[in-house]
This record gives C-alpha cells, sequence and structure tokens, in this order.
C-alpha cells in the first residue's frame, strides 16, 4: 500500500523554516528563564587591569606572595570606576591567577548600593575568546554548510539551552539525574534529526533507533556499573559537589546518566546514517524488498562503526589524557592500572558507548526498511 501526497511546492522549505524559528524561540525563552542567583549584595564584573606591584616570588612552577592589583571596570552600571585588590598566591597551580597590567580579569565585587564594600580577583576574562570562537565557529560552519549549517547552528545553540537552563538545575533540585540525562538526550537527538533531516521517515526511524540505543545502552551501564564497583564519588569535582551543600545528590546515577549523555551524539550520528541510507536507496529503486532495505543500512552501519568506535576511544583518552599519564608515571602494574576505579570509569564510558553504537546501528536500519518498505515509492518524497 502506498501513501500519495500532494506537491505542496515550498512547503517543505517553508516548514523547515517554522521549526528553526520555533527552536530559537525556544531556545531564548530558556536563556531568558531566571537561572542562580549570586548571594545578596555580589556582583561580577569584566575589568581591565591598569596597574600590579608584584610582590611575588617564583618558585619552580609555583608562586609565593602576593600583588596589589588596581584595575577599571570595563562594562555595566559601574563602568569607569577603579577597584584595588590583593591578589594572593598560595602556591597552587589551579586557583592562583597572576596578572599583568593589560590583561583583563573577572572580579566579585561586595556591593552595598553603588559603593564597592571589597573587591577579589576571581579568575581571568576567558570570555573574550569564547566570543571569537563561538562567531568563527558560526561563520565557518554556516559559509560551507548554507542552509543545513544554519539548522545545524540552531540546534547547537538549543542544545546550550538546554544543558544550563535545564539538565544543571533539574539534578541540583533533586530530580534523578539518569531519568534527566536520558530525556533530554532524547529530546536533544529528536530536535536535531527535525532540524537536519525534516519531517520524513528517516528522521522517525532515526529517532526511534536512538532511543531504543539509549535505553539498552542505560541498562548495560547500570549493570556493568555496579559490577565494577565503579561509583559517581571518583569523578572530578564530585566530592567538592557533596560539601557544596548538594550531599542528596545520587552521584552514582549521575555518572551514569554522564555516560549516556556523552555517548549520545555518536548514536545520533550513526542513527541518521543508517536511516539516510535506505532512504536514498528507496529513492534509487521503490521495488526493492524489506530484506534488501535492511541490509544497505546495516552496510552503512558497518562502515560508520569502523571508525566512530575508535573516535570514542580517542576523544575519552584525549580528554583524561593528563590522569592517564599521572598513573603510568607512577609505574604501576598493568594489572593494577586497569582496575583503578578511575581507568575502569573511562574504559565503561568507551565500551558503553561502543556497544551503544553497535545496536543503534541494525536497530536504526531495520526499523527505517520496514518503515520504507511500508511507504515507499513516491511517498518517500514527502513522508
Amino acid at each position: 500500500m502506498k501513501i500519495k501526497f500532494k506537491n505542496y511546492g515550498c512547503w517543505g522549505l517553508n516548514k523547515d523554516l517554522a521549526l528553526i524559528v520555533v527552536v530559537l524561540t525556544s531556545s531564548l525563552a530558556l536563556f531568558l528563564f531566571p537561572g542562580k542567583v549570586t548571594s545578596r549584595g555580589s556582583v561580577s564584573v569584566m575589568a581591565g587591569v591598569i596597574q600590579v606591584e608584584d610582590h611575588t616570588k617564583q618558585i619552580g612552577v609555583i608562586r609565593l606572595g602576593e600583588q596589589k592589583v588596581k584595575a577599571k571596570i570595563l562594562r555595566g552600571r559601574l563602568k569607569g570606576r577603579q577597584i584595588t585588590v590583593t591578589n594572593k598566591m598560595i602556591g597552587h597551580l589551579m586557583m592562583d591567577r597572576p596578572v599583568a597590567a593589560g590583561d583583563r580579569a573577572l572580579f566579585m565585587l561586595d556591593l552595598e548600593g553603588d559603593t564597592i564594600k571589597g573587591a577579589k580577583l576571581v579568575d581571568y576574562d576567558r570570555q573574550t575568546w569564547h566570543l571569537i570562537m563561538f562567531i568563527i565557529f558560526a561563520g565557518i560552519l554556516i559559509l560551507f554548510a548554507r542552509f543545513t549549517g544554519l539548522k545545524a547552528f540552531v540546534s547547537f545553540i538549543f542544545t546550550i539551552a538546554v544543558l544550563i537552563k535545564i539538565l544543571l538545575p533539574a539534578i541540583l533540585k533533586g530530580y534523578d539525574p539518569l531519568f534527566v540525562c536520558i530525556s533530554l538526550a532524547v529530546l536533544l537527538a529528536s530536535v536535531t534529526l527535525l532540524l537536519i533531516g525534516g519531517f520524513r521517515l528517516r528522521t522517525l526511524a532515526a529517532v526511534i533507533g536512538v532511543t531504543m540505543g539509549m535505553i539498552l545502552s542505560t541498562i548495560l551501564t547500570v549493570l556493568a556499573g555496579q559490577a565494577m564497583h565503579v561509583h559517581g564519588i571518583t569523578i572530578d569535582f564530585a566530592v567538592k559537589l557533596l560539601f557544596s551543600g548538594y550531599s542528596h545528590l545520587n552521584l552514582d546515577r549521575i555518572f551514569w546518566g554522564a555516560v549516556i549523555l556523552s555517548i549520545s551524539g555518536a548514536l545520533l550520528d550513526i542513527a541518521i546514517s543508517s536511516a539516510t541510507t535506505v532512504a536514498e536507496v528507496v529513492k534509487a529503486n521503490p521495488s526493492l524488498s524489506r530484506r534488501k532495505l535492511i541490509s544497505s543500512g546495516f552496510a552503512v552501519g558497518q562502515a560508520e562503526l569502523g571508525t566512530m568506535v575508535s573516535t570514542l576511544l580517542l576523544a575519552y583518552t584525549g580528554y583524561s589524557l593528563f590522569l592517564i599519564l599521572a598513573l603510568s608515571a607512577t609505574d604501576i602494574s598493568l594489572t593494577r592500572f586497569l582496575n583503578l576505579s578511575v581507568v575502569s570509569a573511562i574504559i565503561l564510558k568507551v565500551l558503553a558507548g561502543g556497544i551503544g553504537m553497535v545496536m543503534v546501528a541494525p536497530i536504526t536500519a531495520i526499523i527505517a526498511g520496514l518503515l520504507y518498505h511500508r511507504f515507499h515509492g513516491k511517498a518517500v518524497e514527502t513522508v
């Protein structure tokens, strides 16, 4: 049985534009939603350093002592005001922030009305370079991929909004981290696939494939994580989170949720590739059997897996390279190294992601093959 659709001309483009507007509007609404409020009377400002009296001593790779820093506020209602702070160096490479005249830095001010009661240098100005890189990324993406690049960029903005304004607050408020991560990963995958693939059967097949892949990966991750005694407490900043007033959080479920969230992008790539292949094969030969369509999706999934699995391994290795180097430098045995909780956490992420990708490829191919065999022929152009 075939379903016939009328030719609506620019209707497909209009639907794409409408979806872009909806997603952008949703992103803007999320960004405008009130976030975490800073403590009363405290405000962060960007200021340019105009003078530094350096009273520090270099000892090896660390500095000890203090700097007297004078800076001018660059933005906001206090623009132009000068502040003077004592910038202490305690020999902690991650916490110390030595500055020089001409640098831009972030300061935290204690205010009483418009009167500055105190100030502290808290970090370097990195937002300027964030913005520069963001503009370069957006420009190159849209220039190279044109309308598809625009849709990808809109998806990127929406993902940022959801992660910052929904994911993080929901977890900190005590909602189940694993459920939140999986739900939002499915939402983000669905929106991305709709933006890139449009309202077509391949998008539906990819969404179903990704969702099923995430569910199966979650079950495997939880079972393996519990069996290996890999706990969220082993992850960086977990202890800091507990002692920041969030001791009620379940770190294990946060860790499992983070694993699924981190592999969702790879699952999405595999799913859309397999579904798109089936769609293109049907366009070329609408009379193909269900088995042939599914085998075509399998073939592309196999080719994708050949590179994606290695990509996943390299991504996690690169992210954890300092940790791996530090552990390797202790000259421990390979058996001891592999059984360390932090190393087992990395291995779990890589293997859970790899197994998830292996599962999502055939699942999507089967679903796409069944859907396109059911609604094949001319209907494919518009479904």
